[in-house]
């Protein structure tokens, strides 16, 4: 003869303290794990770094095309060709006095980052040499402004976030 599963009470659970385990690893980045993560404040955060590395000098690890060949890290890419995901973008001003030495680069004396084009404006804590409050207000923003040629002497750059392929095992993603 078979046996009736019992019927527990519930227990109350003391006020103020966490009801679950998820209210504990919501608080704690290292017990996160598949949590949901807002990527429009981890861009954000990776502008930052980003503007922060400019600013020193160093623009981390990056990707050329200089000369119309492919490559990472100074090292040209076998086939001139990469197979990733492009995870999101941002808009960069740069504004470099003087002309481009490639044995000795300078970060740029003012520069801006956004993802908004209408937004462009350098951050006077972090850029010491600032040519205008905003972008669009800048003569060296206006065609006409390059030392050479009818350019513009701030130079407009798009900088891509990407994501190799084959990075990111789908097993581990929830």
């Amino acid at each position: 003869m078979a046996r009736a599963p019992q019927k527990t009470k519930p227990t109350a659970k003391p006020a103020g303290r966490a009801s679950s385990s998820r209210a504990v690893a919501k608080d704690d980045p290292k017990k996160r794990g598949g949590a949901v993560v807002d990527w429009r404040q981890r861009m954000a955060e990776d502008a930052e770094k980003a503007a922060e590395q400019e600013r020193g000098g160093g623009l981390g690890k990056s990707f050329s095309f200089k000369g119309g060949i492919l490559s990472f890290d100074g090292a040209p890419i076998k086939g001139n060709k990469v197979a990733c995901v492009i995870a999101g973008s941002m808009i960069e001003k740069a504004f470099y006095e003087g002309r481009y030495d490639p044995n000795n680069p300078e970060p740029p004396v003012c520069y801006a980052l956004s993802q908004d084009p209408d937004n462009l404006a350098p951050d006077p804590e972090k850029v010491q040499d600032q040519k205008s409050d905003e972008c669009a207000d800048c003569p060296f923003n206006q065609w006409g402004s390059a030392d050479t040629g009818r350019g513009k002497a701030c130079k407009d750059v798009r900088r891509l976030f990407l994501v190799p392929a084959g990075a990111i095992d789908p097993k581990t993603v929830k």
